[in-house]
Formats: C-alpha cells, structure tokens, sequence
C-alpha cells in the first residue's frame, strides 16, 4: 500500500467493483465471520442476537465508508493509502513484538 501510494492514481475508468474484487471480498470478510462463528459456538452462546447486530452494524459502517469515500477520495488521493499501509505495518510489528516478548 505504502508503494501504490507513490505511484500517480490511474484508477480512472476501471471498474473497482469487479466481480472477481467483490468475490476476494467476500472471502475475506467470511473468514473473519468464520473466526467469530467458531469462537460463539466455544462459548456454547445464541448466534441468533449478535448475528443481526453485527450485521446490521456492518453494513451501516461499509455503506458510510463507501459514501465518505467517494465523496473525500480526490482530498486526500494516495494519502490514506500511506496512511493505511502504515498502519499496517505497525499493527504488524505490535502483533510480532508482543509474541517475542511472551517467548
């Protein structure tokens, strides 16, 4: 992301919502769903209540994010992209930092 952010924004005209971009998506997004069906069904706890939470919650935040993204884009162009990629990187670092320090 970090690389993408240098380079001069040549998304004009491409369809970013593909359906092979929307199907890795979904994939993505299901194996993180995967992850917290597993740890629901541990806790032997009702799915049904926060099943509709977060997805009601979901889809209001994926919405906003598409319309403030569309509407912001051309203030912050290929910033956000550093900015993401950044972070990125820390969380990573973070994650890596503390399993060296529990060993």
């Amino acid at each position: 992301m970090i690389r993408e952010s240098f380079k001069k924004n040549d998304n004009k005209g491409k369809d970013v919502f593909r359906l092979s971009i929307i199907f890795l998506l979904a994939i993505a997004t299901s194996i993180d769903a995967l992850a917290i069906g597993i740890t629901f069904s541990m806790l032997n706890v009702s799915i049904f209540y926060p099943a509709i939470i977060i997805g009601i919650i979901t889809f209001i935040v994926a919405l906003l994010g598409a319309f403030i993204g569309k509407k912001m884009a051309h203030f912050f162009e290929n910033r956000l992209k550093f900015l993401g990629g950044a972070i990125l990187i820390l969380i990573g670092l973070k994650v890596l930092l503390e399993r060296l320090i529990k060993e």
